[in-house]
């Protein structure tokens, strides 16, 4: 049975949140995508659902090819990103939560049991001055014992200087680290 979080994931809107990955996408090479669900229909099945159909979607158009997929996103975003991508496991190529403050890979690990999880790449990323995920609030290194607890055994932990926002430079250095996560 899975805990449940202390801090539950928001409910966003993905569509609004493609601007602000699209600068790493033009710099780095790579598409990026979001699912953006009415309030009612938000829920974790629907997410993975739409997610899985758009890499499909993707992959037949030929945009994937082998490319990897990633999936991340910042504060409520980063905790779906960690729940989904334990969901999919080597579905996805790996995980970027910015922000995060709950360990919602577990929580997805526990619901289907998909140990090839275990391996996925998680990067966390959270700021020095984030009163609400940083890395001085009470729930970091929870979060942080809990993924090793559970067996996430490939997990980069990056502290930057800054709040609760998306830090250029380190984001730069996540994607390019999580890209050398590949398996050859």
């Amino acid at each position: 049975m899975a805990r449940v979080p202390r801090h539950a994931a928001g409910r966003g809107r993905g569509n609004r949140a493609i601007g602000a990955y699209q600068r790493f996408a033009d710099e780095i090479g790579f598409v990026v995508a979001a699912v953006d669900l009415p309030g009612a229909q938000d829920i974790t099945e629907a997410r993975y659902y739409y997610i899985l159909h758009i890499v499909e979607g993707l992959r037949r158009a030929g945009t994937l090819g082998t490319q990897p997929v990633w999936i991340g996103g910042l504060s409520g975003g980063a905790k779906w990103a960690m729940h989904l991508g334990a969901l999919g496991g080597d579905r996805f190529s790996g995980v970027l939560a910015i922000a995060s403050n709950d360990d919602f890979a577990t929580v997805g690990y526990q619901e289907y049991g998909n140990r090839t999880a275990l391996q996925m790449p998680i990067c966390l990323l959270n700021g020095t001055q984030d009163g609400v995920a940083g890395v001085n609030v009470e729930w970091y290194e929870p979060m942080c014992r809990s993924l090793k607890t559970t067996g996430f055994s490939n997990v980069m932990r990056r502290e930057y200087d800054g709040g609760h926002s998306i830090p250029y430079a380190e984001t730069v250095e996540a994607f390019r680290w999580l890209a050398q996560q590949r398996p050859q």
